[in-house]
């Protein structure tokens, strides 16, 4: 689950963001949920951390709440590390004002159409390399948010990377190489030049083959065997 919130005091353009939110999730094989407020709603910033929003959207024209929205983003980032910040102006040189504030992310309205999907793009996946455990990916069926926590392990065959879920495949063009970068090395390792495992979901594990939590057994090449054993006994939750 995405959670978006919407600060704006204009609650037409509000609606209006809040259909391009849902316009660029409607390809995501994940749920999302949008609230909107305006300046006299604003709960406070321990609240905030309560209701864990991932993204902040703060509209900022109006010259008489800016920089109380502007000082409120600031408090909510600090208490809520993961919620990103983007801030919204149909004023350009309204962004002047942002740059110690250091959002995430400014949009000019009336470029908002074509701004709004590079943004979400940027965002996320700057959340997937800051730690927020999770795998994005866009395939052509569909775009996916994965939590690394339900990854059991990714399979490369055909040009193609299978990656088995706890509940579901996703099957991408990416290389292998190229996902575990993106994963995390703590808890992934590559055991066969076509497999990577999540040492979480690990069971038992043998010289040459990882059981994993699915009843699937992946192969351990030679050459990764030392890595991986040192993997699995810095992981300390797999029986050898």
């Amino acid at each position: 689950m995405i959670k978006i919130c919407l600060v704006d005091n204009d609650r037409e353009n509000a609606e209006g963001v809040k259909l391009m939110v849902d316009a660029y999730f409607a390809g995501f094989a994940v749920k999302h949920e949008v609230d909107i407020m305006d300046c006299k709603e604003l709960i406070s910033p321990q609240l905030w951390l309560d209701c864990s929003y991932d993204l902040a959207v703060f509209n900022i024209s109006d010259r008489r709440s800016r920089s109380q929205l502007m000082e409120y983003s600031v408090e909510v980032r600090r208490l809520c590390r993961k919620t990103k910040v983007i801030f919204v102006s149909d004023e350009l040189r309204s962004v002047l004002d942002t740059f110690d504030y250091d959002p995430d992310y400014f949009i000019h309205m009336p470029q908002s159409d074509e701004r709004f999907s590079a943004a979400m793009e940027h965002l996320l996946k700057l959340n997937a390399n800051m730690g927020a455990n999770r795998l994005v990916l866009n395939t052509k069926q569909a775009k996916h948010i994965i939590p690394y926590s339900s990854i059991v392990y990714i399979e490369h065959y055909q040009h193609k990377s299978k990656i088995v879920c706890e509940d579901k495949e996703v099957t991408c063009h990416e290389k292998l190489s190229t996902l575990l970068e993106q994963l995390d090395s703590a808890s992934f390792v590559r055991c066969h030049c076509s497999f990577v495992a999540n040492l979480e979901h690990v069971r038992k594990y043998t010289r040459t083959q990882l059981f994993m939590s699915n009843g699937d057994i992946l192969p351990c090449s030679r050459s990764s065997q030392h890595t991986v054993r040192q993997a699995i006994e810095t992981n300390r939750k797999v029986k050898i």
